[in-house]
């Protein structure tokens, strides 16, 4: 007899948190299989662990609205469960009138899309808050109190204990080779037959949906986000951000956070990856050759401001020294200026799965770049295609919507 439901990619958070949501909401049979022996193998155990407020989400979007409503779910998760979490505020800091331009627009949006208690603070607020980064050449602050920092492999271990509790078959090891018409998934390690497959494959996620016909007009380009951990000589308490120098693009820039280990990380970068799980800078040849030949990545290199980023974000990444410079440029003068590149040293990477589409008219109601969560679904299996950052913060709230699309829509019985 065939599954109810197989959860591709369970090993993460959006695919435990769905696989969790199902179990919880229905009385079907459900598989989650995961191609790692070990669970937040990749995006969801290699991020900075911060739990987004929504300020940085375009009010009307899935992000904007998953944003907000999974920040305080998750939170209330982690106090529940004794996820080592701590609610320290997001800083968002203007030094220039560009910058503050910007910043009144993540006020606006933050507002518009519900964000509680969002407010200006002034510079002697900030200060006393966080006086390593309490620059001169400040104009204005945004404060955030909802953001928080967690431990987010641990919010995947307690996410599949809880659906390995509601008697889902957790199989690691299991790496999808190919889906037949008749939604048998083919594995080194069996064959598995499922009524529904939800595709939570993250990084391929492309290719799990091509596999079943579905969104040949979407493929993933793969981004490096570099992280360097920092020693400060004072203490460092949140997060403190410049507001992003492109909103067209999902990338926030470099920033400061203090993590719950106790550690002060900076990052990421956005540096195109030769592979999709190249995380120490080995090339993959195959995936390589596949992505840059690809028309997704002509059409985003035929943008200016797009090369212009890339070519910003190479800089930072194949040299300590703009890395470094980068963040001086967050810290107060007197310690930016004994700053040096031994202070600074290598933190894990992560990869973005950022989804591109081949077909669009690159204009703002149709991007090339997608920047808003994306599931396309039909009878056969509903495809997570796009739920990168804040894809750990949205992920309860993510995982409520898509169980509650799939009991609407898709008979299992």
């Amino acid at each position: 007899m065939p599954y109810d439901f197989a959860v591709i990619g369970a090993g993460g958070v959006i695919g435990a948190a769905i696989a969790r949501e199902l179990a919880l909401k229905t009385r079907a049979s459900v598989i989650a299989l995961e191609k790692e022996e070990e669970f937040a193998a990749h995006a969801s155990g290699r991020n900075s662990g911060v739990i987004h407020s929504g300020i940085n989400q375009k009010p009307g979007t899935k992000k904007a609205e998953f944003c907000v409503r999974g920040s305080d779910m998750l939170r209330k998760y982690c106090v529940e469960r004794g996820v080592p979490m701590k609610q320290c505020g997001t800083l968002v800091v203007s030094r220039t009138d560009a910058e503050e331009e910007r910043l009144e627009l993540l006020y606006k949006n933050g507002i518009a899309a519900g964000v509680p208690d969002l407010r200006y603070i002034s510079i002697e607020e900030f200060a006393e808050r966080e006086p390593a980064t309490a620059r001169k050449d400040i104009t204005k602050v945004l404060f955030s109190p909802t953001g928080a920092i967690v431990n987010s492999r641990a919010i995947v271990d307690e996410l599949l204990t809880d659906l390995i509790l509601h008697y889902v078959q957790y199989m690691p090891d299991k790496k999808v080779l190919d889906i037949t018409n008749d939604n048998q998934i083919l594995t080194p390690k069996g064959k598995f037959t499922a009524k529904h497959i939800i595709n939570c494959a993250g990084l391929y996620a492309d290719k799990i949906a091509h596999m079943m016909g579905v969104g040949k007009q979407y493929e993933i380009i793969p981004f490096r986000g570099e992280y360097m951990q920092v020693r400060l000589p004072e203490q460092f308490n949140s997060m403190v951000y410049h507001p992003p120098a492109n909103s067209r693009y999902p990338f926030l820039g470099i920033h400061l956070t203090r993590t719950v280990e106790e550690t002060v990380i900076a990052g990421p970068t956005a540096v195109p990856s030769f592979g999709r799980e190249s995380y120490d800078k080995r090339i993959n040849f195959g995936e390589s050759f596949e992505t840059y030949g690809s028309k997704a990545w002509w059409k985003l290199v035929a943008q200016k401001d797009f090369r212009d980023l890339a070519y910003g974000n190479f800089a930072t990444s194949l040299f300590k020294g703009p890395f470094v410079k980068e963040i001086r440029s967050l810290l107060r003068e007197d310690i930016a200026e004994h700053l040096t590149p031994d202070d600074v040293q290598p933190y894990r990477a992560g990869i973005r799965a950022q989804l591109v589409n081949t077909k669009a008219k690159d204009t703002p109601e149709d991007p090339i770049m997608i920047n808003d969560f994306l599931i396309i679904q039909n009878e056969r299996g509903t495809h997570v295609l796009n739920a990168v950052s804040p894809g750990l913060t949205s992920s309860l709230a993510f995982a409520e919507h898509v169980a509650n699309q799939i009991q609407r829509t898709v008979r299992v019985t």
